[in-house]
């Protein structure tokens, strides 16, 4: 038998690629639950689902810096396949067989009691959603700051 969930289908850490034009950026990450290593462009980072929003900051000498926004959004697996995987597993004819009125009634009690159990965990772990956008791909403006001498 077998029941997926989201958190084995995903798992809780998303990958988040990110670039810039130039490359060799500096990356900082703001509010993202990720650890403070220095990073440079391109890089691809390890983030946890369940932030809900992430702030990555590109720092470049000579450019304009450039903040993106991640976001969670909800992303659910589908329940009609969960549920049709959990039933057609229990009604196997070397299981239950679902034979009777109460043997669909148990393979109804068992896979609702999995599908709500794997539905928690997934809520715990944030497996259920995903940080947009999952690229970062940032041209940076040249900082076009002229230094000029105070006149009298």
């Amino acid at each position: 038998m077998s029941v997926r969930c989201a958190t084995i289908d995903r798992g809780p850490m998303q990958r988040v690629f990110i670039d810039s034009d130039p490359p060799g950026a500096s990356v900082e990450l703001e509010k993202c639950g990720a650890s403070e290593a220095e990073r440079k462009t391109p890089a691809t980072l390890l983030l946890p689902r369940r932030v809900k929003r992430c702030t990555v900051l590109l720092l470049h000498d000579g450019y304009v810096p450039a903040r993106v926004m991640l976001e969670r959004r909800y992303s659910p697996r589908p329940v009609a396949e969960d549920g049709i995987a959990v039933v057609d597993a229990l009604c196997d004819p070397d299981l239950i067989g679902c034979d009777t009125l109460s043997d669909l009634i148990i393979v109804g009690t068992v896979g609702a009691l999995l599908w709500g159990v794997g539905k928690g965990v997934d809520a715990i772990a944030g497996s259920n959603y995903q940080l947009e956008p999952r690229d970062v791909l940032v041209t940076l403006q040249p900082d076009g700051l002229t230094r000029r001498s105070a006149t009298p």
